[in-house]
């Protein structure tokens, strides 16, 4: 709405007509302006059951009733098994190497070859192992502080006199009464 008036009027000067009346208003079967954009919804809905009419009509003259046909798959000469569908690994192997220096991977590819040809191989086995980054130098120091504070704490509070129990709790309050402050 706001592009169409300042278009015409450089289109007006090189046509001699002004076509942003006509666009913007066709009595509101076009884009109408009440100091903004809309276009109508009556023409809208009207459009959109017309074209969808006329698109199954062609579809049913062109085509005609279809039939479900169920073939192999194409799989350029092998018998396709759900063991050669992609899987997750295939997808998340572009991130692996982007982040490889912050994962640091461990890969290991260990091959048994036939005694009768080096170029068969009788077994592999493939290993890949991911450094858990930040488990082992942030999550595991701060759980291991709290579990050695909370040890700590335990052979505290196991005592069996219960004066030095209170005095403890005593104290715990006068703390957080000091801190709140």
């Amino acid at each position: 709405m706001f592009a169409i008036p300042l278009l015409d009027q450089v289109s007006a000067g090189f046509m001699g007509v002004s076509v942003a009346e006509r666009a913007l208003s066709m009595d509101g079967w076009a884009l109408t302006t009440a100091n903004f954009a809309s276009v109508s919804m009556p023409a809208l809905a009207i459009m959109l059951l017309v074209l969808s009419g006329v698109g199954l009509l062609i579809a049913l003259l062109v085509g005609g009733r279809l039939k479900s046909r169920v073939y192999k798959t194409w799989g350029c000469g092998l018998n396709v098994t759900s063991r050669m569908e992609y899987t997750a690994t295939g997808f998340a192997q572009p991130i692996k190497r982007m982040f490889s220096t912050v994962y640091q991977p461990t890969v290991k590819l260990e091959s048994e070859m036939l005694e009768e040809s080096r170029y068969f191989a009788k077994r592999k086995h493939f290993d890949f192992h991911i450094t858990p980054f930040f488990q082992q130098y942030l999550y595991d120091p701060v759980v291991n502080l709290v579990l050695r504070m909370s040890d700590r704490l335990r052979n505290m509070t196991v005592v069996n006199e219960l004066n030095l129990y209170l005095g403890y709790v005593f104290a715990a309050l006068l703390v957080v009464l000091l801190l709140v402050r």
